[in-house]
């Protein structure tokens, strides 16, 4: 399979750089394609010295032509930035990626790459111009302000609507076993647009999602002016009686309807895991960090001190696979 390097060299139109100014963009950009061959693009972005926290991107291609394939995260964000979201739709041709700084590390302000997006042409495909474009970037501050962006000198202003401005991501949960777990029961007055569930085992975001697990942890998009209240005990079996846990990346909740400490709530695994992860829904960034260690880097709490609230979900990193009961209320 031959591969079509789209580059700053080759083809420089293909390389999408987000200077920080006053508007967001979404120019087209098309190369002749073959089928057989692949195409890769760079996104950059130049903070133009502004403290840049999380960055959100929203692309659409042609996919009667290309397909989206995969993509490798790149420096701007620093070291181990955490993922908001990857989610791909081949069908409809758009795909978002979604990265915040890590919370042990400071806002950035130097320029880099964003992500490198890998796209494969279709069977049967000869000699035609894919289009792919930017349709949205959302950036970040520290304190959650979104900042405006020029795309490829571009000043095409992204405009939301009155019903995205209170749109967030908000990372949820149900403490304990509820009479109707139907999404569309529990959801029925929430509005929301996304909603996904995490995948412990291969590590990657999972949708649809029809019915929530009490100790799962789950990400969805929705009004944050609205509060998730639809919340009926089932009979019988108040939660169940733990969740499984593997090695790496986990989201889960708490049992019960009171707020706990972390050391508290993950104490029979206390040998098993390093670190909890708070998500900051008013900031949109991830902002307190527990560390399950004697010796408590700066920048980050203990979790004696990191609490956990019923409803909410959390990151938690363990050093191996293991078994997390739920606590009895």
């Amino acid at each position: 399979m031959r591969s079509k390097i789209l580059g700053m060299v080759t083809i420089p139109f293909l390389i999408f750089w987000l200077t920080i100014s006053i508007s967001t963009a979404a120019p087209s950009v098309s190369t002749k394609v073959n089928q057989g061959e692949n195409i890769s693009i760079s996104i950059n972005v130049n903070p133009d010295n502004n403290l840049i926290k999380g960055t959100d991107i929203i692309m659409k291609f042609d996919n009667d032509i290309i397909q989206f394939d995969k993509f490798i995260i790149g420096d701007f964000l620093g070291n181990d930035p955490m993922r908001i979201i990857n989610n791909t739709n081949n069908t409809n041709g758009i795909l978002e990626i979604g990265y915040t700084v890590n919370p042990r590390n400071p806002a950035v302000t130097s320029s880099g790459t964003f992500a490198t997006l890998y796209f494969a042409i279709n069977d049967n495909t000869t000699n035609v111009e894919p289009n792919i474009s930017i349709d949205r970037v959302v950036l970040s501050d520290p304190n959650g302000t979104t900042l405006s962006a020029i795309i490829n000198g571009e000043n095409v202003t992204t405009n939301f609507s009155e019903s995205e401005k209170d749109m967030k991501w908000k990372f949820i949960s149900v403490p304990y076993q509820l009479n109707n777990s139907n999404v569309g029961y529990v959801l029925q007055d929430i509005n929301y647009t996304e909603l996904y569930a995490w995948d412990s085992v291969e590590k990657k975001w999972t949708s649809p999602v029809t019915n929530f697990l009490p100790l799962n942890g789950y990400l969805i998009k929705m009004n944050i002016s609205q509060n998730i209240t639809n919340f009926e005990h089932a009979t019988g079996a108040y939660i169940p009686p733990f969740i499984n846990l593997h090695k790496g990346y986990n989201l889960i909740g708490t049992s019960g309807n009171n707020s706990i400490n972390a050391s508290m709530m993950l104490k029979s695994i206390e040998d098993d895991y390093f670190s909890i992860v708070n998500w900051n829904v008013e900031n949109q960034t991830y902002d307190i960090v527990g560390i399950n260690t004697k010796s408590i880097p700066e920048n980050v709490i203990g979790t004696d001190t990191f609490i956990m609230r019923p409803g909410i979900s959390y990151w938690i990193w363990t050093t191996k696979d293991a078994s997390l009961p739920a606590l009895v209320p």
